[in-house]
């Protein structure tokens, strides 16, 4: 599945919607329509990322495909999310309790978002130029991933679609 995410990497620099439907589940339908597209195979994702990279074409034959496979591609997507709400339900309706998991990854995240952002702008500890820097890439990351949670809690898909 790592081979898949690299391809996913790959082909997100020329069209990012595709590129983040191709790891998920579901996305190996379109992981074959691009491979066919490379003469590749998408069982072999290292033989056809090196194909996608020495096509000077990849950019427009990509993008191009991305924008013929829009619908799909948005719906392959919400699936995705709409999966992980699913086997939210699905706990509650077997075990008769929440799964805590979510909520606690959620508060630990948020926690270390906050807390890097106290440690970078309230000085109460004194920090290098090697750690500020450190601690800015873990902000990065931890950025991007509170931004997921939010959209999961709080997005326009949430509870189907009373928020639009």
């Amino acid at each position: 599945m790592n081979a898949l995410t690299d391809l996913g990497k790959t082909v997100a620099r020329y069209a990012p919607l595709l590129g983040a439907v191709l790891p998920v589940p579901g996305g190996i339908a379109m992981g074959q329509l691009v491979a066919s597209m490379f003469n590749g195979d998408i069982n072999k994702p290292e033989d056809l990322i090196k194909k996608i990279e020495a096509d000077k074409d990849a950019a427009f034959k990509l993008a191009q495909f991305q924008l013929n496979h829009q619908l799909e591609l948005e719906r392959s997507f919400l699936a995705d999310k709409q999966d992980a709400r699913q086997r939210e339900i699905e706990y509650i309706k077997a075990t008769g309790g929440k799964d805590h998991t979510l909520k606690n990854l959620a508060f630990i995240t948020t926690f270390g978002f906050f807390l890097a952002l106290f440690v970078l702008f309230i000085p109460l500890i004194d920090i290098n130029e090697q750690e500020k820097n450190l601690i800015m890439v873990l902000l990065g990351m931890l950025a991007s991933k509170w931004q997921s949670i939010i959209d999961y809690y709080f997005g326009s898909s949430h509870n189907g679609n009373s928020h639009k």
